[in-house]
């Protein structure tokens, strides 16, 4: 498996306690 990308806000969605999925190669915020 390779490892997920991350956006520039990254740290701000797990500040905020988001919950994360894989998507696109990406770590995404799916809910908060």
């Amino acid at each position: 498996m390779e490892e997920l990308l991350l956006t520039p806000l990254h740290e701000e969605h797990l500040k905020l306690k988001a919950r994360m999925i894989p998507f696109d190669g990406f770590d995404m915020p799916v809910q908060y």
